[in-house]
């Protein structure tokens, strides 16, 4: 779903699946997600999860299907800040999730080596970015239970 409306076909599909060595996780209501992904490249394909601040406890942002996490770090340039800098708050399953996580390392040496795949996924994570902070502008945070 997150980089189907991004026409990539089967083909690409799987190739960044093998370029990124993605891992598919099973994670429960209440169980921490992003904790094992610093400075990887994760989406979930199924259920949902929550992004609360580990300061005031406020669920700063709802991650539904096909919302890419750690897109900044992969659209940085190399020498930047690093992709622990860039991860902001934790996220947790809401319900059971499942989420694609990519090694962020092996999926850049991949898309190198295919300019057309790396710039729809590029794209697709730039999309998903300006999604995430639309809804994140419109929400009110509240506190996490």
């Amino acid at each position: 779903q997150t980089f189907d409306q991004h026409r990539l076909t089967v083909s690409e599909f799987q190739k960044l699946l093998a370029y990124g060595h993605v891992r598919w996780e099973r994670h429960e209501p209440g169980e921490a997600v992003s904790a094992d992904h610093q400075g990887d490249l994760w989406t979930v394909v199924q259920g949902s999860c929550e992004v609360w601040d580990g300061k005031q406890h406020l669920i700063t942002e709802r991650i539904g299907c096909g919302t890419v996490c750690g897109g900044a770090a992969l659209l940085q340039t190399a020498g930047g800040v690093s992709a622990a800098t860039l991860a902001s708050g934790k996220a947790r399953a809401t319900n059971t999730a499942i989420v694609a996580a990519f090694d962020l390392t092996s999926l850049r040496a991949g898309l190198e080596r295919n300019e057309l795949l790396e710039a729809k996924v590029r794209r697709a994570v730039a999309v998903s970015m300006a999604d995430r902070l639309l809804d994140a502008y419109h929400a009110e945070p509240r506190i996490a239970g």
